[in-house]
């Protein structure tokens, strides 16, 4: 019974467009698409789109001339500013991570389809001097998550113009 319970469940969401967040179905229209990233001022995301554009299925060209879209990514800034102010030492006590890159999309023929759209994320997270080490993983770890979210946004913005443009 509950074999056959899960399968309906299954075959319901699925049937409804139901994915997980982060899956290729995000990413829709990429894939079989040759794609140019210049990443030159943007490494950190950079690394990330490069991955999850070889993860949906696109071939990354090496020059915009051989590329049926072109992503362009710069001014990444990964900042780090206190938040908050323990009154009783003067020290900082929470901080709040901010990372934005700028993110141009244009077609083999020089059409802008998204021209210097910012994208911009944030995490706050407590500082302790008596867990310095563990405080600082978890910066570390809140760094790399703010990286992939940038990712996913990047290529969830081109799936999208991409979807536009083939009526899909």
């Amino acid at each position: 019974m509950r074999t056959l319970a899960a399968i309906a469940l299954v075959a319901t969401l699925s049937g409804c467009g139901f994915h997980l967040r982060g899956s290729s179905a995000d990413f829709a229209g990429i894939e079989g698409k040759r794609i140019f990233l210049n990443q030159a001022r943007a490494q950190l995301v950079g690394t990330q789109v490069r991955s999850q554009l070889d993860l949906a299925g696109a071939t990354l060209a090496d020059t915009p001339g051989e590329a049926d879209y072109s992503v362009f990514l710069s001014n990444e800034r990964l900042a780090r500013e206190v938040l908050s102010v323990s009154p009783q030492t003067g020290k900082a006590e929470e901080y709040q991570l901010l990372f934005r890159v700028l993110l141009s999309i244009k077609t083999a023929g020089g059409e802008t389809l998204v021209d210097e759209q910012q994208i911009s994320l944030s995490r706050d997270f407590t500082y302790d001097e008596d867990a310095a080490l563990g405080k600082f993983s978890e910066e570390q770890l809140l760094r790399e998550e703010l990286t992939r979210e940038a990712a996913d946004q990047v290529l969830r913005r081109l799936g999208a113009q991409l979807s536009k443009r083939t009526g899909a």
